[in-house]
């Protein structure tokens, strides 16, 4: 069942074409913006962890360069050991293939502990439950990094 909904909701982010995916993702943006003024624990830190797009995901690069601009220092997912941890990465530096065809920071990059960690997910319902791609990995971030606050990020129709 899971698997059918999860191909479902890749077919319809996938069938969101421009200007309307251009559109959602600056309200996405500017949502976001407004989230993280109100978290207090961000200031202590300012450490944000975004992640490289899937194919049909939010330009999370485009979210991470508004970010940046801000004044906000960025981190990357890298998948060890059936789980994920956070290392420094800032716009323009180099990335290195990963599983499941995304880009991680360079192995000599600094471990970091995110304030914030924004999440991908695949589908949510009425009451912010998080559909993700099955592997559990951002499951787990949950019990890895307690402290931080997570922030699911998806399109409308998702």
């Amino acid at each position: 069942m899971k698997q059918v909904l999860r191909q479902h909701l890749k077919e319809k982010r996938f069938q969101l074409k421009e200007p309307k995916r251009t559109h959602a993702l600056l309200n996405i943006i500017e949502k976001l913006l407004m989230q993280l003024k109100q978290i207090p624990q961000l200031g202590d830190s300012n450490i944000i962890a975004g992640y490289y797009p899937l194919p049909g995901e939010l330009d999370m690069l485009k979210v991470m360069q508004q970010l940046t601009q801000m004044g906000y220092k960025l981190a990357l997912p890298c998948i060890r050991d059936k789980s994920l941890e956070f290392k420094a990465w800032q716009m323009g530096q180099k990335l290195v293939a990963s599983q499941f065809a995304t880009k991680e920071p360079v192995s000599t990059a600094l471990l970091v502990e995110p304030s914030v960690i924004l999440v991908p997910l695949l589908g949510f319902d009425n009451r912010c439950n998080r559909l993700g791609y099955g592997g559990g990995y951002y499951d787990r971030v949950a019990l890895n990094y307690p402290l931080a606050v997570r922030i699911g990020l998806a399109y409308n129709i998702q």
